[in-house]
């Protein structure tokens, strides 16, 4: 009972069940701690990336705008209002200066997204232009605080009064005492780097700060919710410009993963706070699941083992019972089924199976019975009184006449023909064995029947030769063309046979111009080919063309038709195609 148990199927499929889940969760847990381990490493890299991304972008953004300002000091008319007598220009060309000088203002300010405005201060002639606003009065107490900042920080962006800056003096110097003739200001919109720097925030709650090292704080980031001027020390974020690292740190009790990239050009880091719970740390729903979907993993291989019992153990039950039955000689057996399920492909598939085994069984016994009936046939019709009678009688005459030589052919071809039919116990033969054999063949009947008829063979390709081919499937025709074909003739009879490649396999057809054969006699040869009834006289052509057909199919055997030569046309159709198609 205990040994039963053990190889009952539901322990068998509870233990292979088993056997596959462990090492399916074993590798599931590995596979997971894997796939954290990986994701952590690609967001980390893919902030860096961000970071890095962000900091060159801004770096490069910053030396283009100031390369827009080198420019900016060849512009002709700000060169005409600066070194020039203006004084003694006309009104219209000095207001015409002024103007155009605002236009490029406007056009510096509108080649960089980031600039909220341009303004030029000019000492020499009292005017500030800017390139919203227009034409102010000059400030000189602006100009030297600018001037201050632009002498004592040497970073191209300047933090002030909350605006970001980006100066140009002319002519640039650290000299105190000499005095610029102006000062371009490139003032930086906050607002649109703050929303430029947040379309890189790809996670949820996570935030980009920019930390401005110049002035010790944060200018982007600074106002949001988590108070970043208040949580991390100015003192805390490193000037390292050869890395950019990460870091796991807490703002107000929440941990952050924080990828820190520092720009020695501008002075400022970029800090990018991603929220480590809400990435990395697997929800205890997740857990529950696992432990309810194992548990539901065990309720389901015992429904599954009730409903393999009934639905597959079954029906292969039955299938094996039925092959006992075959077994054991029952060739009737068969299953009977009623649901429409896969097992009725196999039923179906089992109960065609014994029928083309009765089928088989039935053609290779009738395909046997038919060669060994054409054996006998053709041992009776060869060595029968008649032809061996006529065979010596003409050898005999041919000693008594001397003819030796002949007598010498005619004793060769017909110990050939007996060794031939006597000594061949293969079913099949190569082609041009069947053709040799019949050829010796006609050689003894041109020796009885002498000057009454020609035999004609074509070509055999070699393509045809080595195909093979049931033994004995010529010379009952033959035989047939000569009996009752050209027999009656004393002259000009004629026998052609000829070999054809045709695209499904062979042709071979054979026909003579005998008068004896009529029509009505070719219309009852054909309706013989089409009996396909054991009880019919079994003739030559018939047994031939049966024997083709079981060994070749049903588009191979005999076509019977009228000669145009007169006589009866037998054509020999072999399809090795459809052989093939069964192997």
């Amino acid at each position: 009972m205990k040994k039963y148990y053990i190889n009952s199927i539901f322990s068998r499929l509870f233990i292979s069940f088993m056997l596959i889940m462990i090492p399916i969760y074993i590798v599931g847990g590995l596979i997971f701690t894997w796939s954290e381990n990986a994701i952590k490493t690609e967001i980390k890299n893919s902030a860096i990336s961000r970071i890095n991304f962000l900091k060159n972008n801004l770096e490069s953004e910053t030396v283009r705008i100031k390369t827009l300002q080198g420019n900016f000091i060849n512009d002709i008319d700000l060169n005409k209002l600066l070194f020039s007598e203006y004084k003694n220009y006309p009104v219209h060309e000095y207001y015409t200066a002024v103007s155009n000088v605002r236009k490029r203002l406007i056009i510096l300010k509108n080649s960089s997204n980031f600039i909220n405005d341009v303004v030029i201060y000019l000492p020499c002639l009292n005017k500030t232009i800017s390139a919203n606003v227009g034409y102010l009065d000059y400030i000189e107490e602006d100009f030297n605080k600018l001037l201050v900042e632009f002498q004592e920080k040497p970073y191209p962006i300047i933090f002030q009064d909350d605006k970001y800056s980006i100066l140009m003096f002319f002519p640039f110097t650290n000299n105190s005492s000499v005095n610029p003739k102006y000062l371009v200001e490139m003032q930086l919109s906050i607002k649109l780097l703050e929303n430029y720097i947040a379309d890189f925030d790809t996670y949820p709650d996570s935030h980009i700060a920019l930390f401005d090292h110049t002035v010790g704080k944060y200018i982007i980031g600074a106002d949001n919710d988590l108070n970043f001027n208040e949580s991390m020390k100015p003192d805390t974020i490193k000037k390292d410009n050869s890395i950019i690292d990460e870091s796991i740190v807490n703002v107000k009790n929440k941990k952050y993963l924080m990828i820190h990239g520092f720009s020695d050009y501008l002075n400022v880091s970029l800090l990018e706070f991603i929220p480590v719970q809400s990435i990395f740390e697997i929800p205890n729903l997740y857990r529950k699941s696992l432990a309810v979907f194992f548990l539901l993993s065990i309720g389901v291989l015992f429904i599954y083992s009730f409903s393999t019992y009934k639905f597959v153990h079954v029906p292969i039950k039955t299938v094996l019972s039925a092959f006992h039955d075959l077994e054991n000689g029952n060739l009737k057996t068969s299953i009977q089924y009623k649901k429409a399920n896969e097992f009725m492909d196999l039923y179906d598939g089992f109960n065609k199976m014994v029928f083309r085994l009765n089928k088989l069984i039935d053609r290779v016994y009738v395909q046997e019975l038919f060669a060994k009936k054409m054996e006998l046939k053709q041992l009776q019709s060869q060595i029968n009184p008649h032809f061996l009678y006529n065979s010596y009688f003409i050898l005999h005459r041919m000693i008594k006449d001397k003819d030796f030589e002949n007598a010498g052919n005619l004793s060769l071809f017909i110990s050939k023909h007996y060794q031939y039919i006597t000594r061949n116990a293969q079913d099949e033969v190569p082609l041009y064995k069947e053709v040799e054999y019949v050829k010796n063949y006609m050689k003894i009947q041109e020796f009885r029947f002498y000057g009454r008829f020609s035999v004609e063979f074509g070509l055999l390709d070699d393509k045809l030769s080595n195909i093979f081919v049931p033994r004995l499937i010529l010379q009952p025709i033959l035989e047939n063309a000569i009996e009752h074909g050209i027999k009656d003739n004393m002259s000009s009879g004629m026998i052609h046979i000829r070999f054809h490649t045709v695209s499904t396999g062979l042709e071979i057809t054979i026909e003579d111009n005998g008068e004896n054969t009529t029509d009505d006699d070719i219309s009852l040869l054909k309706e013989k080919l089409l009996d396909e009834g054991y009880d019919t006289e079994v003739t030559g052509i018939i047994n031939v063309h049966r024997r083709i057909k079981l060994k070749y199919g049903e588009k191979s055997g005999l076509s019977i038709s009228r000669s145009e030569l007169g006589g009866l046309k037998v054509v020999i159709i072999i399809d090795t195609k459809e052989v093939s198609s069964h192997v």
